[in-house]
């Protein structure tokens, strides 16, 4: 199998760095993230990875609760999931599957109903029951996917188009969904594989490679020990770790 992997940066952060790496103090100063919308061509289709901020109203929300109204911890170089799938060249109606790898806003923010009125939406139970039942820990469940996010949810599953995951789900061959915890529940992992042996994690609970390469896990783990053992695990079985939020992967997997 072929698989072609594109990034498209829709925003950046500055958080605290004892946010990104345990065992830092406050004060230890801060580090930038990248949050990116992905898509992996294969010969069985166009999966897209996350779909970025929301607009309006809500973009306003997750930025003052993300923020805590200090300017300097605000998203900066915001864009719309359109203009992203504009950069990636793919059209709504051409995807086949969307991944979300957090169903907090910064990642599931650009999902609206009827924009991929084809696409397979795929997440994890425990997410989703975690919000369901009102026990979510960190942030609120006014940050857990959008109005218009939850209506392309209960539309993709009076369609038959949603898949709900336990543990590790193929979405297409060579590209597998695998739930990790770790950052919150519904953190989760994208691995691609093909036939050249080669393999890439995409890992939403590690911000940056320091993680994966230091085996600290992120500060802001809910289960530090989930968040080391789904970046363990993925090396053991021959994938590459790609930290989702490290900006160094910008010109790596832009589009070409």
């Amino acid at each position: 199998m072929t698989a072609t992997i594109t990034g498209v940066r829709v925003a950046s952060l500055s958080v605290p760095r004892h946010f990104a790496l345990m065992g830092e103090l406050d004060g230890a100063g801060s580090v930038e993230l990248d949050f990116v919308v992905w898509s992996i061509r294969t010969d069985d289709g166009v999966c897209l990875v996350d779909t970025g901020l929301p607009r309006g109203e809500d973009f306003a929300h997750l930025d003052d609760m993300n923020s805590g109204g200090e300017d300097r911890w605000r998203f900066r170089d915001v864009r719309s999931v359109g203009e992203a799938l504009d950069d990636l060249g793919v059209a709504p109606a051409e995807v086949d599957a969307v991944l979300l790898t957090q169903l907090v806003t910064y990642c599931s923010g650009g999902l609206e109903e009827g924009l991929f009125p084809h696409a397979r939406i795929v997440l994890a139970r425990a997410g989703l029951e975690e919000y369901l039942a009102g026990g979510v820990g960190h942030p609120p469940t006014s940050l857990y996917v959008t109005p218009g996010g939850w209506r392309a949810i209960g539309e993709a599953a009076a369609q038959g188009r949603l898949d709900v995951v336990d543990r590790r789900h193929r979405v297409v061959p060579g590209v597998e969904f695998v739930v990790t915890g770790g950052h919150h529940p519904a953190s989760a992992s994208v691995r691609v594989s093909t036939d050249d042996g080669r393999g890439i994690a995409l890992m939403e609970t590690a911000f940056l490679q320091e993680n994966v390469e230091t085996s600290r896990p992120i500060g802001i783990a809910e289960s530090a020990a989930d968040a080391r053992r789904a970046v363990v695990e993925a090396r053991s079985e021959g994938f590459e770790v790609v930290a989702m939020h490290d900006p160094q992967h910008r010109q790596r997997f832009a589009p070409r």
